[in-house]
């Protein structure tokens, strides 16, 4: 079960999602909120160079700059999503963010899905007519428990406008009738990681043995060693 806060950027997933209020351990998923909104409120200040105006939160760079500075993210993998949509407008944009997400098996509707799809199109179209070598992406929040630790993974998700303009010029996300696009997008995943989630759990993370996730459980130790 997955739930999305406002803007769909931040997920909290969990089996026991009853056994979460008043855990404590909520707290460190707050920070996720916390981070975010810093985040956007920074971007929305900074002056993009290239445009002489406040970098969106739909910029590329201006995420990554942000994500590398911080030493909250430790990379894990970066992998390439080729895919092909065939829908409407308003299928596109559920299809697209479930492909990104993993969420194939969702059948509940994203109400924020058109907002976002449309404002990251809007962002590859301003980079074609700047000719910026920016690219477009959105960075999205998955707050979960993996053997009893609670886990923040983040997920920047890019799009190079120029390598994928022919689909871009469809306009598939305001398309009445299905259209047939093709997507090359970049999908980069990293452990948010606060000083104080180290303190805290770092026994916890230590003595965890023969875990079905133990290739993820070598992250977080290699983090303490």
């Amino acid at each position: 079960m997955v739930v999305f806060n406002e803007t769909g950027n931040i997920m909290v997933s969990s089996i026991n999602m009853e056994e979460w209020p008043g855990n404590e351990n909520v707290e460190y998923f707050n920070e996720v909120t916390v981070f975010f909104s810093a985040m956007t409120n920074v971007l929305s200040k900074t002056i993009n160079p290239s445009t002489n105006k406040p970098y969106t939160p739909y910029s590329y760079f201006a995420i990554k700059t942000i994500l590398d500075d911080s030493g909250l993210f430790i990379p894990l993998s970066c992998d390439q999503i080729d895919h092909s949509i065939n829908a409407t407008g308003t299928e596109f944009s559920q299809t697209m963010i479930k492909t990104i997400l993993d969420l194939h098996n969702g059948k509940d509707p994203l109400p924020f899905a058109p907002s976002m799809i449309n404002a990251i199109g809007n962002e590859c179209f301003d980079l074609l007519k700047s000719k910026s070598d920016d690219k477009a992406a959105n960075i999205f929040f998955l707050c979960d428990y993996l053997s009893s630790l609670p886990i923040v993974i983040s997920f920047v998700i890019s799009i190079d406008p120029i390598r994928n303009r022919q689909s871009l010029e469809l306009i598939p996300c305001k398309s009445k009738r299905p259209k047939l696009s093709n997507w090359n997008l970049t999908k980069e995943t990293y452990l948010f990681v606060t000083p104080e989630y180290i303190k805290k759990y770092t026994n916890v993370i230590k003595s965890i043995k023969g875990s079905a996730n133990a290739d993820f459980l070598k992250h977080l130790k290699a983090i303490l060693d």
